[in-house]
């Protein structure tokens, strides 16, 4: 469905439905290009285009994702975006709808004619912002743009400490990724080379786990070019730069090979970092990659005939709704009021269990890692659109819980989370005290679809056949 910002108001005013109707699993969670519910265009005040939003699927009624700010940002970049949003917040057992925004402005602009804009497109999608969809950030949007946006469709502004820590999340979610694949399929992180393209908000956090980690950072890139040095980049040095010259530091850095950020996928590395736009993996490079496996830190940096390519060339692909889900779960850490360590803690054992157990299924069924994936994604998507269903009465959605968890424990521990959330730095005793059952909540919520997941034991063939019954 196509709509402007125009009739926007008077749509959402007759939207009565929860969920909608028009949500199919088995299209959502395919391989096929995706169908949004809702795509809405933005005009500026010369009736212009300014932007769009698209909706992938409204659940419970709700939808979240960022807002990406480019000159060339596109529709159909967008709509996969979308669609990623929603594959990455089933896969996290976070059952809302997913969305994302696109602002067409050069970074050229001044800062008055930016905040203008931003608040100009928060105005625009005021009805929808404030009711159905909530926004995020994402390339050329970081918090203090969003405000902008927030503050020009009036919604009430908070500092929220998981979108501060966006990027260390992510960051934190692809490394760990990356420590298990390697682990798994490719012995030990500890050595690696990497080549990571990206060095900004979730390449910076990244590029220091992977030191500390013992790897070496090969190559690099931004927007300005790439770095080449197979003795490994001086990531103190690669910081200090940053920190003056932003982009440009590559251009400053001395002791390395100047290269074209297109050759940065070609160079000789063990893992792949993509972490920049959309399908910067495509057709045409996708045959030279002497990686033995790309672990994404972008959203939708593999086009569909480049993965295939990767999988026929025996190169191990995680896709990136798996690999850089960390901002979401280390978002809502953050957000209870846990601390850095043990949201790390948290993410560590998190992804340890599913990760693992994803790329073991994988093997298990003859699947890739991306059909696997998408296969307990849509298992969570329909767990978590009968869950919703129940929460229209409090009285019975608690009864619905009682009877699936078999045990009251679980309502204890989530009381306890919630009680740990909302004291925030007051009665630290009282807090300290119920730590440790609001440690036990968020496991059971990181961990509980892992129970769904299918034995090893079966075979493809037989597990087709029992979802197609």
């Amino acid at each position: 469905m196509k709509i402007d910002s125009v009739s926007l108001r008077e749509y959402v005013q007759n939207f009565e439905q929860k969920t909608q109707p028009e949500a199919n699993e088995e299209e959502i969670f395919s391989l096929d290009s995706p169908d949004p519910f809702l795509t809405i265009s933005v005009k500026d005040r010369s009736g212009g285009p300014l932007g769009f939003l698209v909706i992938d699927t409204l659940i419970p009624g709700i939808c979240s994702g960022g807002i990406r700010m480019a000159t060339d940002v596109t529709v159909e970049e967008v709509t996969h975006l979308a669609r990623a949003m929603t594959h990455k917040f089933a896969f996290k057992n976070s059952f809302i709808g997913g969305a994302k925004a696109g602002i067409l402005l050069s970074p050229e602009v001044t800062p008055d004619q930016k905040t203008e804009a931003l608040e100009l497109f928060g105005q625009r999608l005021s009805p929808i912002m404030k009711r159905l969809y909530s926004p995020g950030g994402d390339i050329g949007v970081g918090p203090d743009d969003l405000d902008h946006v927030k503050r020009g469709a009036g919604l009430h502004i908070t500092k929220s400490p998981g979108m501060y820590k966006g990027g260390f999340s992510t960051a934190f979610g692809v490394f760990l990724s990356a420590k298990i694949l390697a682990e798994k399929r490719i012995g030990i992180l500890s050595g690696c080379s990497i080549a990571l393209e990206g060095y900004g908000n979730v390449g910076r956090h990244l590029a220091r786990f992977f030191d500390r980690e013992g790897c070496k950072i090969v190559a690099l890139s931004t927007i300005r070019g790439g770095l080449h040095s197979a003795a490994g980049l001086d990531i103190d040095r690669l910081e200090t730069l940053a920190d003056e010259w932003g982009d440009s530091a590559v251009e400053k850095y001395e002791n390395a090979e100047k290269i074209e950020k297109e050759d940065l996928f070609t160079v000789d590395a063990k893992i792949l970092i993509p972490g920049a736009r959309a399908w910067s993996i495509h057709r045409e490079n996708a045959a030279k990659i002497r990686a033995k496996a790309v672990i994404p830190a972008a959203n939708i940096p593999v086009t569909r005939e480049a993965a295939e390519i990767l999988q026929s060339s025996g190169i191990v692909y995680i896709p990136e709704f798996v690999t850089t889900g960390g901002g979401i779960l280390g978002g809502q850490l953050f957000n209870r009021g846990f601390e850095q360590k043990d949201v790390m803690h948290i993410m560590t054992k998190t992804y340890e269990i599913k990760l693992a157990k994803l790329i073991d299924l994988a093997e298990a069924h003859q699947n890739t890692i991306e059909e696997q994936a998408l296969q307990i994604a849509k298992g969570n998507f329909i767990r978590g659109r009968e869950a919703a269903a129940h929460k229209q009465n409090r009285t019975k959605y608690y009864f619905f819980l009682l009877k699936k968890e078999k045990s009251i424990l679980p309502m204890i521990h989530r009381a306890a989370g919630k009680l740990y959330f909302r004291l925030h730095d007051r009665f630290a005793p009282l807090k300290n005290l119920l730590k440790t059952a609001a440690l036990a909540d968020v496991f059971r919520y990181t961990l509980s679809d892992i129970k769904y997941y299918p034995p090893e034991s079966l075979q493809k063939d037989t597990q087709s056949s029992l979802i197609d019954n």
